[in-house]
């Protein structure tokens, strides 16, 4: 079974810059049979923090 089959919708998360992980991801998902579609599975804009705050760093 295909991950949507389990989900109603997926989200990735990834920051706008990293194109590079946002090019992976969308070639790992075609690898699975997936693909980036709207009400499914979508990319979710991440923001970078600019303190890491309580956390030991912003990747945290």
């Amino acid at each position: 079974m295909k991950l949507t089959e389990f989900f109603e919708r997926t989200y990735v998360v990834n920051l706008p810059e990293r194109q590079d992980r946002r090019r992976d991801i969308t070639k790992e998902l075609a690898n699975a049979g997936i693909s980036l579609a709207p009400n499914s599975v979508e990319i979710f804009p991440a923001i970078r923090p600019e303190t890491a705050g309580e956390f030991p760093s912003i990747g945290v």
